[in-house]
C-alpha cells in the first residue's frame, strides 16, 4: 500500500505511462480491438481504502458518496459489502451508502481499472490517464428532501409576459 492523494492521476504520480491517441484505441498494440474485449495485460488496477467516522449529527440522514470523475470505472464497497459499479471516465456518480454504514469507524474501499468496455465509446483526441481526476466526498441529507427539479422558462402574450414552470420531486 502507498499513500496516494485523491484526486490523483496514476501516471502523473509515476504509476504507469500516459498514452496519447487520436482515432485509435489505446490498447490496439496489445490486441485487435473488439467491443467488450479488453487486454489481459497492462490493464492496471488501483485499490483505494479509507476509514471514516460518520458525524453524530448525520443520524437518521441519507449518506452519499460522490465521485467527481474516475477513469475508467469503479467498484465500491463499504465495510466489506459491495455497494455498486460505475463506468464513465469523465462524468460524476454517487451512491447512497446509508444501509452499509455503522456507528463508529467505517471502511470505504473502491477499485479502479485503467480500461473498461466503456473506453470503446471514448475514442477522442486526448491523453489517456487513469485514476480519480476529481474530488471524492461524503454528504448527508434529510430523509425528506427535494430530489429533482425541472425548470422551464418561456414567453407568451406576444413576448411580453414571462412564464416559469417549476416541477419538483420530493422524496
Amino acid at each position: 500500500w502507498d499513500n496516494f492523494s485523491v484526486p490523483g492521476i496514476w501516471e502523473v504520480k509515476g504509476y504507469g505511462t500516459p498514452i496519447y491517441v487520436n482515432q485509435r484505441y489505446e490498447w490496439d498494440y496489445l490486441i485487435k480491438p473488439e467491443p467488450g474485449v479488453l487486454p489481459d495485460t497492462l490493464n492496471h488496477v488501483g485499490l483505494y481504502r479509507r476509514e471514516v467516522n460518520i458525524p453524530q449529527n448525520w443520524d437518521k440522514k441519507q449518506v452519499y458518496i460522490h465521485f467527481g470523475a474516475v477513469a475508467s470505472n469503479l467498484y465500491l464497497w463499504v465495510n466489506g459489502k459491495f455497494v455498486g459499479y460505475s463506468e464513465d471516465s469523465k462524468l460524476d456518480t454517487q451512491f447512497d451508502i446509508t444501509p452499509y454504514l455503522k456507528k463508529g469507524k467505517n471502511l470505504i474501499s473502491f477499485q479502479v481499472y485503467r480500461w473498461s468496455d466503456g473506453k470503446y465509446v471514448e475514442s477522442q483526441d486526448f491523453w489517456r490517464l487513469s485514476g480519480v481526476s476529481r474530488d471524492v466526498y461524503l454528504f448527508a441529507r434529510n430523509q425528506e428532501h427535494i430530489d429533482d427539479i425541472f425548470v422551464q422558462a418561456g414567453l407568451n402574450n406576444n413576448y411580453t409576459d414571462g412564464v416559469l414552470k417549476l416541477n419538483t420531486e420530493v422524496k
